[in-house]
């Protein structure tokens, strides 16, 4: 298995579902993360809260 195969699909993919976190105040967890948190839209970005 290799890691992303387009590139540009991932980061679609990445923004569409942290958009919809941070509008629906989802809670959110994953491999590398520490503790499950929200996402909040952050200047460009996102942050975990």
């Amino acid at each position: 298995m290799i890691w992303d195969t387009d590139p540009a699909e991932a980061i679609a993919t990445r923004r569409h579902i942290l958009d919809r976190a941070a509008t629906e105040g989802l809670s959110v967890t994953g491999m590398h993360l520490a503790f499950r948190g929200r996402i909040k839209r952050a200047g460009a970005g996102y942050a975990l809260i």
